[in-house]
């Protein structure tokens, strides 16, 4: 079997490198997909716990939480990594999109503001920012979202998502000539 297979290079990897956080976050994997939830959990927590920064082993954390159903863990488990290290982009993104996947959007607007504010050249934190707004409320955000995604769009041109998201935000403003002029931009480069 080929889960049986991984397991055990990745135990031999552990034998020749107990401290190296690979070989505890690959056998979590394995685990995770053998649906063995309760050692996934452990084997990535401790490759956590060796490597901290490292994006892989949170991923499948957070991955293994919400297949569980335990959002709310994924979020804490996140939150956890960024009062350690607020250097970490990915992590706001999972955070943000967590929120988002449960609806709550203030928060999520929260983390890509946060993201912003340590990253301010995160075109990815400026667009979804600037989406979300825009969703929420046009009168309030028209400004704003606009000038988030402009800047996402400065820093990433000619990215279809972001162009996506212009021709929204024109859209949402009444302003359908300009909504469809970036659409069919986003429409040549995705």
């Amino acid at each position: 079997d080929d889960k049986e297979k991984a397991k055990k290079i990745c135990e031999e990897v552990i034998g020749r490198y107990p401290d190296k956080a690979i070989g505890h976050a690959m056998l979590g994997k394995v685990y995770l997909n053998m649906e063995d939830f309760e050692e996934a959990e452990r084997q990535l927590k401790h490759a956590i716990d060796l490597q901290p920064a490292w994006q892989f082993p949170s991923n499948m954390l957070v991955e293994l939480y919400v297949k569980q159903g335990r959002e709310n863990q994924a979020v804490e488990s996140i939150n956890k990594l960024l009062e350690a290290n607020k250097n970490v982009p990915w992590a706001y993104l999972s955070l943000a999109k967590l929120y988002e996947k449960s609806g709550e959007y203030q928060n999520a607007q929260a983390v890509y503001r946060k993201m912003l504010e340590n990253f301010p050249e995160s075109w990815i934190a400026a667009n979804n920012l600037a989406f979300l707004l825009i969703e929420v409320s046009v009168d309030k955000y028209k400004y704003e979202a606009l000038q988030l995604a402009e800047k996402a769009n400065k820093l990433r041109p000619q990215e279809g998502a972001i162009l996506d998201t212009l021709s929204w935000i024109f859209y949402k403003r009444g302003e359908l000539a300009q909504a469809a002029v970036n659409i069919e931009q986003a429409l040549t480069y995705v």
